[in-house]
């Protein structure tokens, strides 16, 4: 039976104009009742997806920022933090580049340094819990990574340039126009095994649904891995399966109705 259903929200969950499905919350609570917990895995921070599940946010897990830490109920399960000295070369590449600015993403806040006022609206979209600064030096939140956001397409414009540094970092393309930079070892799949730990629910009790590059590691920790209808090729290429419908026609609600169809979540 799946016990944990773990959901990537942009481009997955929420469709086109960042709604949650209308059908989504009698879902929610169906499954909650049967002791299914749900996990928000995203790479937004975590003060704006609790906004956005207000209703239920202390029913939930939270892996924000990519897999930076965990929160299952308002408990805190882990933590990745990095030092911020380790970004200086990251950062120095993208200001050097047009059309790209860079969000710091800390515990409390996401610095954001940019001259653009719409990439500046952008930011807002996904980091409430922001600052705007001229420069990130002295900053002594918790630093778990860079948000990076440009006005031109990412593979393209930005991904190139840092290539090179998925050496030693995780360099992951997480929108169109989004790419965030993490630890090497920071991921989704990470996060969601250290959940899975936590809560003693396996493999083949996992659920998880995501569509962009950042999603890929999460694929690998369950049984049920679903890449949406709108995801990218490298995704549904990772997943076991790909949804019937994409995120603006409430591929993740209707395919978590498929299931409980066929008695996956028990009687």
């Amino acid at each position: 039976m799946i016990k944990l259903i773990v959901l990537d929200i942009d481009g997955t969950l929420v469709n086109s104009q960042k709604e949650i499905p209308a059908g989504f919350w009698g879902l929610f609570e169906r499954l909650n009742t049967k002791g299914v917990q749900f996990c928000i895995a995203s790479g937004r921070q975590v003060q704006g997806l609790q906004q956005l599940f207000a209703p239920i946010k202390d029913q939930l897990a939270f892996i924000p920022d990519n897999g930076a830490s965990a929160i299952c109920r308002g408990k805190e399960l882990y933590e990745d933090p990095v030092d911020y000295a380790r970004f200086v070369p990251i950062i120095e590449v993208c200001e050097a580049i047009e059309g790209v600015s860079v969000g710091l993403c800390c515990k409390r806040y996401t610095y954001i340094k940019t001259d653009s006022e719409a990439i500046f609206q952008e930011y807002l979209k996904y980091y409430p819990a922001h600052k705007r600064v001229d420069n990130f030096e002295g900053i002594t939140d918790t630093v778990f990574k860079l948000a990076i956001c440009t006005d031109r397409d990412i593979r393209t414009h930005l991904y190139p340039h840092l290539e090179r540094f998925t050496k030693d970092f995780n360099v992951a393309i997480s929108g169109a126009v989004w790419l965030d930079v993490m630890k090497k070892e920071t991921n989704k799949g990470e996060a969601v095994a250290q959940l899975q730990k936590a809560l003693g629910i396996g493999y083949e009790e996992t659920a998880v649904f995501g569509d962009q590059l950042n999603d890929l590691e999460m694929m690998g920790v369950a049984a049920y891995s679903f890449a949406m209808k709108n995801g990218a090729v490298e995704v549904k290429a990772a997943a076991q399966y790909t949804t019937e419908f994409d995120n603006d026609h409430e591929g993740v609600v209707r395919e978590i109705e498929r299931l409980m169809r066929e008695g996956l979540f028990g009687d």
